[in-house]
């Protein structure tokens, strides 16, 4: 229940403060004035408020009562006397003493009802005295009622058997003979091989087809989610936002993947240490009430050990303290063994990741730059080091051929530009904010404030999610109104951040234009062809011709590397003359077909250009919905 201050005997500075009490609960309070026969202004918690006693109004000063209900503002309850610990002395058993006790110092009503279900719990309950009396120590400490079922409920979750082998006994006592067969798991695609395959995959309905079969078998939900947008931006015309769409959810869960497994292996090696720790401080301890007690005190040795440590607590009560110690030290020796156990297949599964990188890789550069980024941080192999080292000193030599061949590779994945994203941004920020100010209740637009949160840099996200949990909190306190229309300013605010980021990269981002570039290769043709007409031979230009062969498009970087090639054959049978002759011949028809790519071009870049007008269009938008 939550109460309001009482009006005329709040401070001022607590004109709004509320107190929430829950039936059942015992309370310090401080009766401050009695106002009839039974009710009284007392002080609960930092806060005035009226409170009707069960008998009379005791005299003014700190009492404890519990509370048993309210009416309106008004808090009924009756005065609670903490029992003296003389009068546990009479009770049968120095365990239903200290059991009464613990219950007493949790300010718990000690009733007769409670004292029977504590004597039936110590009598009948299973366990040690120590785990009975541990389990109404917990109990007591959560508030909860002393009943005998009640207590039972909590041994049985601190002390019962494994959940496994609980099943495992229903299960064999509907059937004896049956048995868990375990189920082979299939062995399934990793996400960066999802990811090189989704790379070297031009047709986007067969990529669309691919990340459907790896999402269907429900664990990756995010990617699934990436691909229903992926086909909404395609129906819509936009393919390279939809592969670039897929392409970051693949990527983002592949991060995740690889951030999980490196936390799995650090806390495996934690956990290994903790136990030699541990192990190490037993071996050293001789009295061993106090070796169990350290074994007991960590949290991974319950964890791991388990029953072995039970076992050997059992010992040690039954008088064969030495037996106990060594049964513990076996089964750290053992769990030790077992921890080591898992590395061999970590370090295969390592092997053929690598493997899969250099198959995969589109070029040398490529699998050197992933093994280095992934395997070689996490793996000291000595072999793989010399093989990196020797393929980084042909460097030179690779990189020649692997331009060669890369030409005849398709596009990349096309990656929308800063100014498209930031628009389409705004668009979905300001969708979000429409339907937020026309919504019934904040929790109605949460999941699409959540999603538009994840699209946003990390300063604006969070303060979008701090003003929808803020509005949250009002929405819960019957202030919907101002709930609403905090998560709408915040909104509002960050949709007119994102707009002048749109201006703002609009202007400053600077692309080469097709005239400029174009202009910078009919400069180098002319430049190269000049020195092969001055130039004794061809081989002394063989260097600068092969250069700009790199920059020209493949198939005039195909012919001037034939002529090249042939212009070099005729110098070997010393008709050196005409090997110039046929180079400058071919280094010309470049430069005149550059030429006329260039007027081209700067033919199409006369048309006005759309940016600046969409820009002042998006500036006057923003000023007039801050007008209005």
């Amino acid at each position: 229940m939550e109460i309001r201050g009482y009006g005329y005997y709040r401070s001022p500075s607590s004109s709004s403060t509320t107190v929430t009490l829950k039936a059942g609960e015992v309370y310090e309070a401080v009766v401050k004035e009695q106002v009839s026969e039974r009710e009284a202004i007392v002080q609960l918690r930092g806060v005035d408020i009226r409170f009707r006693f069960e008998g009379d109004v005791p005299p003014s000063g700190r009492v404890k009562v519990q509370v048993t209900g309210n009416s309106g503002d008004v808090v009924e309850g009756k005065v609670v006397t903490p029992p003296s610990p003389s009068s546990f002395e009479t009770l049968e058993t120095p365990e239903l003493r200290q059991a009464a006790t613990i219950v007493a110092q949790r300010q718990l009503p000690l009733t007769r009802e409670t004292i029977e279900s504590l004597r039936t719990f110590l009598a009948e309950g299973k366990g040690t005295v120590e785990q009975k009396l541990e389990t109404i120590h917990i109990a007591a400490s959560k508030t909860l009622d002393m009943t005998v079922k009640q207590l039972q409920a909590v041994h049985e979750a601190l002390h019962g058997k494994p959940f496994g082998e609980s099943l495992h006994d229903i299960v064999r006592a509907i059937d004896e003979h049956f048995s868990f067969t375990p189920i082979a798991k299939q062995q399934s695609q990793t996400f960066s091989e999802l990811r090189a395959q989704l790379q070297q995959e031009r047709n986007f309905d067969r990529v669309i087809e691919i990340v459907k079969q790896f999402a269907d078998d429900g664990r990756h939900e995010e990617i699934a989610k990436a691909v229903r947008e992926a086909i909404a931006l395609k129906e819509r015309g936009h393919e390279s936002f939809a592969r670039s769409r897929i392409m970051q959810a693949v990527v983002a869960a592949e991060v995740n993947e690889k951030k999980a497994a490196d936390l799995k292996m650090e806390q495996s090696s934690s956990a290994n240490k903790e136990l030699q720790m541990v192990r190490q401080q037993i071996e050293r301890e001789p009295i061993v009430a106090k070796a169990l007690a350290m074994a007991k005190g960590s949290d991974v040795v319950r964890q791991v050990l388990g029953p072995a440590l039970q076992g050997a607590e059992q010992l040690y009560r039954s008088g064969q303290p030495l037996s106990a110690k060594n049964r513990l030290l076996e089964a750290f020796n053992a769990a030790e063994k077992r921890e080591d156990v898992p590395k061999l297949p970590a370090q295969k599964q390592m092997i053929d990741e690598a493997s899969r990188i250099i198959r995969t890789a589109r070029d040398v550069e490529e699998a050197v730059r992933q093994l280095k980024e992934t395997i070689l941080p996490r793996m000291e192999m000595k072999d793989i080091n010399e093989a990196i080292e020797r393929v980084e000193q042909m460097g030179k030599q690779a990189k020649e051929q692997l331009i060669a061949s890369l030409r005849k590779v398709g596009e990349r994945v096309e990656q929308p530009s800063t100014v498209e994203t930031k628009a389409e941004q705004l668009k979905q920020v300001a969708e979000v904010r429409k339907q937020a100010e026309s919504a019934s209740t904040v929790k109605a637009v949460e999941s699409q404030v959540r999603e538009v949160a994840r699209t946003l840099p990390v300063e604006q996200a969070e303060k979008v999610i701090r003003a929808l949990e803020q509005s949250k909190q009002l929405e819960t306190a019957g202030r919907t109104v101002e709930a609403r229309q905090q998560l709408v300013q915040a909104l509002r605010t960050v949709e007119e951040e994102t707009t002048a980021d749109v201006v703002r990269t609009a202007k400053e981002t600077v692309r080469p234009t097709p005239v400029e570039t174009k202009s910078e290769q009919l400069k180098q043709v002319i430049e190269v062809r000049k020195q092969a007409e001055s130039a004794p031979t061809v081989k002394a230009i063989e260097a600068q011709v092969r250069e700009i062969a790199r920059t020209l498009p493949a198939e005039q970087g195909e012919k001037v590397v034939r002529a090249l090639e042939q212009s070099k054959q005729l110098e070997t049978v010393d008709r050196t003359s005409e090997a110039r002759q046929q180079l400058v011949q071919v280094l010309r028809t470049v430069e005149e077909e550059t030429t006329a790519d260039v007027v081209r071009a700067a033919k199409e870049a006369s048309r006005p250009t759309p940016v600046e007008a969409k820009s002042e269009q998006l500036r006057q938008v923003a000023e007039v919905r801050k007008q209005a």
